[in-house]
C-alpha cells in the first residue's frame, strides 16, 4: 500500500545465553513499538528488576541510551522501532543487561504475524524458568547459587535464604502475572493514542481506519441481500488503485458511495464526515501519486494469515476492492478487450467477477497469478494513463511492446497455461 501498511504483530523469543537448562520467554509486540518499549519488556517478561544499564547489539551497532557526559557511537534506543533492524522472519538482535553481571540475551523475530486492531499487545505467550536473582555474579554466580540452594548442609545455604527473602524456585514461571504487570505497564486506558487523520504514514491512523470501515456496521443489523460496501484496508487499496488506474476520472460523489454500500456511517458531525473523507483522499491521491512518479515503488496492500504455523498471501480482498472499482466504469474499461482481459485476468480471479476462480488453479497456477497482479496493475495504469494523455480520440487496439501471443504460448496473464487455454477464450 502506498500509505504505509498496516503495522504487524511481532513473535520475538528471547533466550538467556550460556544459561542450562535454558531459560526463555516467547512474547509479543507491535512491530511500530521502539526498542525502548522492548527494553521494558524483556525487563518485564524475564523478570529483572531493570536497576542496571543496558544496551542492544545489531550487526555491530550499539543502541541504548547515550549519555551525553560521555559521547560515543551508540544511538538512542528511544528514536528506532524494532521493525527498524527486525526486518524478516529469524533476523536476530542480542540484549545485554548489567554489565557487572552481564546478562547477555539471544532475540529472534519468530514470526510476523498481521496486526489485529482489538489485540492486548505487548502480551508474553510462553517461557521456561525462572530469571536468575540480580547481582547473583552472572551465569558462573547462579550456577554456584544454584548448588548452594540444593543442599541445605552447606554453610551458605541460610544465609542464601535469608539474602532472597523467600524461597528460590529456578523451574517457577507465571505466565499470568507476567501479563498482568505487561498491562498495567503499556496497557494505560487513561491515555488513549493520539490519531491524527492527515498523516496517512502513521499506523494508528491506518488502523483507525481499518476499525472504521468494519464497524460501521452495527453487528444487530441483518446484513443479508445488503452491500456491505468495502470492510477493510486491504479492499480500499484495491478500489482505490483501481480508480486512479482508469480510463475516465471518478468523482467523490460516485466513489463514495460505493464505499459504504448500504450502510453509511452515522456520523456524528459534520467535522467527522470531513475528516474521514479527507482522509480517504489522501489515501487515494497517495496511490495515484506513486503510480504516477514512481511506479515500480507501488505496491499492494495485501493481507496475510497464518494457520498452522504457516503463512499465506491473501488476495481476494484487495483484488475485489479492484473490481469494485472497475465496476465504477465498467463501460469505460472495455473488460473484454485482449489487452484488458489478459491485463486483468490474475486481479480478477481472486474476486466475485470470476467467482474466485483463482482458487480452483492449483497451488503454483494459482502463485502464478498472484505474482504477475502487481506488475500488471502497473501495466495497466500506464495503459490508460497514455489514452488519457492522448490528444485524440483514436480507437485503434493498444499496440504492445511485446510480440504477439501465439495460441500454444505461455498465456501472458502469469496462469502458467497455454494462452489457447486460458484468456484466448
Amino acid at each position: 500500500m502506498t500509505p504505509q501498511s498496516l503495522r504487524s504483530i511481532y513473535q520475538l523469543k528471547v533466550t538467556l545465553k550460556g544459561a542450562k537448562p535454558p531459560i526463555w520467554r516467547r512474547f509479543q509486540m507491535a512491530s511500530s513499538d521502539t526498542l525502548e518499549d522492548l527494553h521494558l519488556i524483556l525487563q518485564i517478561v524475564m523478570g529483572w528488576s531493570n536497576d542496571h544499564m543496558h544496551e542492544f547489539t545489531h550487526q555491530q551497532q550499539r543502541y541504548g541510551v547515550p549519555d551525553p557526559n560521555y559521547p560515543s557511537d551508540i544511538e538512542n534506543e528511544s528514536n528506532l522501532s524494532i521493525s527498524h533492524l527486525l526486518k524478516n522472519e529469524k533476523d536476530k538482535l542480542s540484549y545485554t543487561y548489567d554489565f557487572g553481571d552481564g546478562w547477555q540475551h539471544d532475540i529472534v523475530l519468530e514470526k510476523i504475524n498481521p496486526f489485529e486492531l482489538d489485540a492486548t499487545l505487548p502480551r508474553c505467550i510462553k517461557g521456561k524458568r525462572a530469571c536468575p536473582p540480580e547481582d547473583i555474579g552472572g551465569l558462573g554466580g547462579y550456577e554456584n547459587f544454584l548448588q548452594i540452594l540444593a543442599n541445605p548442609s552447606d554453610p551458605e545455604h541460610e544465609e542464601i535464604l535469608e539474602w532472597l527473602g523467600d524461597e528460590f524456585d529456578p523451574e517457577y514461571f507465571n505466565l499470568t502475572d507476567i501479563n498482568l504487570i505487561l498491562n498495567d505497564c503499556f496497557n494505560n486506558e487513561d491515555e488513549p493514542i493520539e490519531v491524527d487523520l492527515t498523516d496517512i504514514s502513521n499506523p494508528n491512523t491506518i488502523d483507525f481506519l481499518d476499525h472504521f470501515l468494519l464497524y460501521r456496521i452495527k453487528e444487530e443489523l441483518d446484513n443479508n441481500d445488503h452491500d456491505e460496501g468495502i470492510l477493510c484496508i486491504s479492499e480500499l487499496d484495491g478500489f482505490f488503485t483501481a480508480i486512479v488506474s482508469g480510463p475516465e476520472l471518478i468523482p467523490p460523489s460516485k466513489w463514495l458511495p460505493a464505499v459504504w454500500g448500504d450502510f453509511e456511517p452515522e456520523w456524528e458531525s459534520e467535522q467527522e464526515f470531513q475528516n474521514i473523507v479527507g482522509l480517504l483522499i489522501n489515501i487515494m491521491n497517495s496511490i495515484a501519486a506513486t503510480l504516477m512518479e514512481v511506479p515500480e515503488q507501488f505496491e499492494a496492500d495485501f493481507e496475510y494469515r497464518e494457520v498452522d504455523d504457516q503463512t499465506f498471501l491473501i488476495v481476494d480482498e484487495w483484488c475485489e476492492g479492484y473490481w469494485r472499482g472497475i465496476s465504477l466504469a465498467t463501460d469505460s474499461w472495455n473488460i473484454e478487450s485482449t489487452d484488458m482481459v489478459i491485463l486483468l485476468t490474475p486481479i480478477l480471479a481472486f474476486s466475485s467477477q470470476s467467482s474466485w476462480k483463482g482458487h480452483e488453479f492449483n497451488e503454483q497456477e494459482s502463485d502464478n497469478l498472484k505474482r504477475a497482479i502487481i506488475p500488471n496493475v502497473r501495466e495497466i495504469h500506464a495503459y490508460w494513463l497514455a489514452r488519457r494523455t492522448t490528444s485524440t480520440t483514436s480507437t485503434e487496439p493498444h499496440q504492445r511492446n511485446k510480440p504477439k501471443t501465439g495460441r500454444n504460448d505461455l498465456c501472458p496473464c502469469g496462469s502458467g497455461k497455454k494462452y489457447k487455454k486460458c484468456c484466448l477464450h
